[in-house]
């Protein structure tokens, strides 16, 4: 039903921008020549030709951008803001180069021409989001989510419940059939409902090998039984045990890819070498090299730590001596585009935590939290396992607040045999910066697990700090939206350090001009 729904959402969508256009030419009129138009009669019929184009011209351009947008119920603000613009801009720049170009702009007043395009953005976007509040609702009372059927494994199936539980949206999962228990005439099975999709999740199916054939041929037989029930059918990318993300998938010439990151690749911005990834890859890469990272450790260095590290060049050896580090700023990630690394995204140390507890919430690995207060400690341990099920928690542990210098050898000892005692793979330091940098470092080779520093990671998932909302942190001001939590603790850390960042970054792309690009390229 939902899918019928996104198809009338479209066509209902195209009269709202039609009626938001029709509008703002009438209004910019209205506003040039009063009511009703004091115009000569050969201008109101040249405007009313104008608006016909116009209106004619929006509705192709509608059919060829607007499929490129998410159904207006999934879009956020800043979906919905892009979507109104891109169209209104393509379509007013088509209308005026027409113009333009046929010598009749000089017959119109610039003054409706610019304010038709800013009254029909503004007028659109107001009736979108209106639109879209009533559809949001409307879907979340009235319509029923759509059941998935699923053929997965006996050990896959909880964690494919529990991510669908919390990001299934309108889908949920239905009947269940495991592969291992499918019996030969597979296809006599009866359902209990129709099912229009169905979902394939297994482990190492979609890699680049099947460690059984017969295993293979017994999925290819499920799967030509669905087609011909009329059940669309969804296949699980991933490789071995592991689900690839969305940033992962690729094209090599001719070829759609599973891109498996080497993370060898490093960016120099102010002096601090930045691995070139995204958020999937990182995940990815760490998840698969548990066992060589262990007793290592992997920076998130911002906008901040980059300029300590300018600043203090003992520093800027800690955060180049980490098996990784990555850019957990969006000025970072977008000097590392300008200097040629295309596919380099920001790895905030606050997503990474969110896409790893997704992609451990099988218990394969298990979490070890240092750092921060004991409420925020004890508040983790309690707010995790019901967002991530399945996630298995080593131990965590609240050191005393004091500097690294007054912590004696008993206390260091007993917290690295108390971290080491839990096994631990993974191992979150939320100490705050330089201070957590500075203690993994210490401890390098000490511990069975990898070292993570995240900051303030531990109270976004704690529930003692709210994080920016998804718009805001798309258009990089998650900075801004911190400043304002807490402006006399950040205040000069933001304004006064961003300010110092980009005019040394601009400095940087003055003195490249004319030569090589201050970056470094390590293989």
């Amino acid at each position: 039903m939902y899918e019928r729904l996104k198809k009338v959402m479209r066509r209902r969508l195209i009269i709202i921008d039609l009626a938001s256009l029709l509008a703002a030419f009438l209004l910019a009129l209205t506003v040039r020549y009063g009511f009703p138009f004091h115009a000569p009669e050969w201008q109101l019929r040249l405007y009313w030709l104008v608006i016909l184009l116009a209106l004619l011209g929006y509705a192709i351009l509608f059919q060829f951008f607007d499929e490129r947008h998410k159904p207006i119920p999934e879009q956020d603000l800043l979906d919905c803001i892009i979507a109104v613009f891109q169209n209104s801009a393509i379509l007013f720049i088509i209308l005026l180069l027409s113009l333009y170009s046929t010598k009749t702009a000089e017959l119109l007043s610039r003054l409706v021409l610019g304010l038709s395009w800013l009254l029909f953005f503004l007028i659109d976007l107001a009736l979108r989001l209106y639109y879209r509040r009533g559809k949001v609702i409307y879907i979340r009372d009235y319509i029923k989510p759509s059941d998935v059927l699923l053929i997965t494994s006996s050990t896959c199936e909880e964690l494919v419940r529990s991510h669908f539980e919390r990001e299934g949206g309108m889908n949920r999962i239905g009947e269940v059939f495991l592969l291992d228990e499918l019996p030969e005439n597979w296809t006599d099975l009866s359902f209990k409902q129709e099912y229009e999709r169905a979902l394939v999740y297994l482990p190492g199916y979609g890699s680049a090998y099947v460690d059984d054939v017969s295993h293979e041929n017994s999925l290819q037989r499920v799967i030509h039984a669905l087609e011909q029930r009329g059940i669309t059918v969804h296949i699980a990318v991933r490789l071995g045990d592991l689900d690839v993300g969305g940033r992962m998938l690729s094209q090599l010439g001719p070829m759609q890819t599973v891109t498996v990151p080497a993370m060898k690749t490093r960016c120099n911005v102010l002096g601090v070498q930045f691995n070139v990834s995204n958020v999937d890859s990182a995940i990815y890469y760490v998840r698969t090299h548990l066992s060589d990272l262990a007793g290592k450790y992997i920076c998130f260095c911002n906008v901040h730590t980059t300029m300590m590290s300018y600043r203090d060049a003992d520093y800027q050896t800690i955060q180049n001596s980490a098996a990784l580090t990555f850019a957990d700023g969006a000025p970072i990630a977008r000097e590392q585009q300008h200097l040629d690394f295309t596919s380099a995204r920001r790895v905030a140390g606050p997503d990474f935590m969110d896409a790893m507890f997704k992609a451990t919430m099988d218990g394969s690995v298990s979490h070890y939290f240092y750092g921060s207060t004991e409420e925020t400690i004890r508040n983790l341990q309690e707010e995790l396992p019901k967002r991530y099920p399945g996630i298995r928690i080593a131990g965590a542990y609240s050191p005393p607040f004091k500097p690294l210098e007054d912590i004696t050898e008993d206390e260091d000892q007993t917290d690295l045999q108390r971290i080491n005692n839990s096994g631990a793979d993974l191992i979150w330091i939320g100490l705050g910066a330089p201070k957590q940098e500075k203690w993994m470092a210490t401890h390098e080779g000490k511990l069975g697990g990898v070292m993570l520093g995240v900051g303030a990671g531990f109270d976004f998932y704690a529930g003692t700090v709210k994080r920016a909302p998804d718009w805001v942190k798309k258009i990089g001001m998650e900075w801004l939206y911190r400043l304002f939590q807490d402006p006399k603790r950040l205040w000069k850390r933001y304004i006064t350090t961003n300010t110092e960042f980009l005019a040394l970054i601009l400095k940087e792309r003055l003195r490249s001009v004319g030569g090589p690009a201050n970056s470094d390229k390590t293989k």
